[in-house]
């Protein structure tokens, strides 16, 4: 029984390695790009959706361009997670589920300054969108070892 185990673990080692080497396909341009388009549409609406007396408030700020940013981040990864839901195989999954934990640690710097900036001085909070859009494109480089060549 521990030659099988040791198969089966050897098995899932060669296939972490050959994820390494393959390709990713799922980011797909037109859906980063349109994550983007909603962003740079959003800024001009927002005093418009939370009206004059609002607009100046922090806490509003980054609830409105956190919504903004989960907005963004759905419409980039859309297709990903659909094909990663209903037509990706095993190890197409795994490849998805590499990608993404290489994406993750942007996504937690974000979190992590969103936090801080809230915690310290609500006035840094007004830099929150781009630094969040400095961070998605670091996430996106971390990733492009296995994205198509193009990708860079």
């Amino acid at each position: 029984m521990t030659d099988v185990t040791r198969a089966l673990a050897q098995l899932d080692e060669i296939h972490a390695q050959l994820a390494h080497t393959r390709v990713y396909r799922g980011w797909r341009s037109i859906p980063v790009a349109l994550s983007g388009a909603a962003g740079l549409a959003a800024a001009p609406l927002f005093p418009a959706i939370v009206g004059p007396t609002r607009a100046h408030s922090a806490q509003v700020w980054v609830l409105y361009w956190l919504g903004v940013a989960l907005g963004a981040l759905l419409i980039g990864s859309a297709h990903l997670l659909w094909r990663h839901a209903r037509q990706a195989s095993s190890t197409e999954q795994r490849h998805t589920l590499q990608v993404a934990t290489q994406f993750l640690p942007a996504l937690s710097a974000a979190l992590l300054l969103t936090i801080a900036f809230m915690g310290a001085d609500t006035r840094l909070t007004y830099a929150l969108p781009g630094l969040w859009a400095l961070l998605f494109s670091v996430g996106i480089a971390a990733t492009r070892p296995l994205l198509v060549r193009g990708a860079g």
